[in-house]
């Protein structure tokens, strides 16, 4: 229910913007919780030796947490709004507010989308110019990172079922 809010411009009835709109503002609430339980581990880390193995992970959590706010929480208010989806929807701002993956692609098609129209936002001439070009190869950087990170979680995962240990010994 918390993506009903991209079904404004559908005909959808308006008790089901109202409840789309209710949930999707709600979905950070989680977030910070869980940001706030990824804190106490690590406080909780600092007074135990054997949670110490898992720091990482704890400080995977919190960074997982502090962005979900930034995406979800910030981008996600911005993007929101019946005016913004109406010059917004279906451009890259749409997985911004979910990821922000995508710092300043979206922003300079919304612009485009204001003074040309839609269609000249999602038009290959506009997306294949050379400095959005740029900005999607650049993306192969945060990708990468991501990447690696989703490595290294899985082998820390695969390490606990195999019964590898991290502490020194």
């Amino acid at each position: 229910m918390g993506t009903f809010h991209h079904l404004y411009f559908t005909g959808t009835p308006t008790a089901i913007m109202a409840l789309g709109a209710t949930f999707s503002a709600l979905e950070v609430v989680p977030l910070v919780l869980m940001g706030f339980e990824a804190w106490d581990n690590v406080k909780l880390s600092r007074s135990t030796s054997w949670i110490k193995a898992y720091k990482w992970p704890v400080y995977c959590f919190i960074a997982v947490a502090f962005w979900n706010l930034v995406g979800a929480g910030i981008f996600g208010f911005i993007i929101n709004p019946p005016i913004a989806l109406y010059y917004m929807q279906g451009l890259n701002t749409t997985p911004v507010h979910g990821h922000t993956a995508l710092f300043g692609i979206g922003l300079a098609q919304t612009v485009a989308s204001v003074k040309e129209g839609l269609w000249y936002a999602r038009s290959a001439e506009f997306l294949h110019q050379p400095a959005m070009l740029t900005l999607k190869w650049l993306r192969v950087i945060g990708d990468t990172i991501f990447a690696f990170g989703t490595v290294a979680l899985a082998w820390f995962i695969f390490g606990l079922k195999v019964g590898w240990s991290i502490e020194k010994k």
